[in-house]
């Protein structure tokens, strides 16, 4: 699967993809995201008058914006893989670099793990859905808070 290069399109922003347990009723992928900081800590906006005003986002908006990206990708990541492979379920784990408080470094952690039914999502209108409330479809573990954003879960397995 890593020779397939089938998430050409999207390694910009999701990368380092790790197949496991392939073969096995519990195959699972793993794959890094960009860090929160390289997203934009700006919002544009055009005024009636033309000009555009340029605000710095609070810091709960950045981490609710980083939030939809993350909780996106997971369904990007699962429909792409159960078009390429007839599998019933597959385990997404998505992961970051998060700062570990105890070392003060930024550390690669799971920050969100999903357990992703071919079937429920098959159910779903990806087109209309919001990422983050289709969540509540699946088997998940997320720790998240709009104020301190992502904290380090464990990951799902059968």
């Amino acid at each position: 699967l890593e020779d397939l290069d089938m998430f050409q399109d999207i390694k910009d922003v999701c990368f380092d993809f790790k197949f496991e347990n392939f073969g096995t009723s519990n195959p699972s992928i793993s794959y890094m995201c960009i860090r929160q900081s390289n997203l934009p800590a700006e919002t544009m906006r055009l005024l009636k008058s033309g000009e555009i005003s340029i605000k710095k986002q609070t810091e709960s908006n950045y981490n609710e914006y980083y939030k939809e990206f993350i909780c996106s990708s997971y369904l990007r990541v699962a429909r792409d893989i159960f078009e390429l492979l007839t599998i019933d379920m597959i385990f997404v784990h998505a992961m970051s670099e998060i700062l570990n408080p105890a070392t003060g470094h930024l550390e690669n952690q799971t920050i969100l793990s999903v357990q992703v039914p071919r079937k429920t999502l098959q159910g779903l209108n990806l087109k209309q859905i919001d990422p983050e409330m289709a969540l509540s479809n699946f088997n998940h573990n997320i720790s998240f808070t709009s104020p301190k954003g992502f904290t380090p879960v464990e990951k799902l397995h059968a």
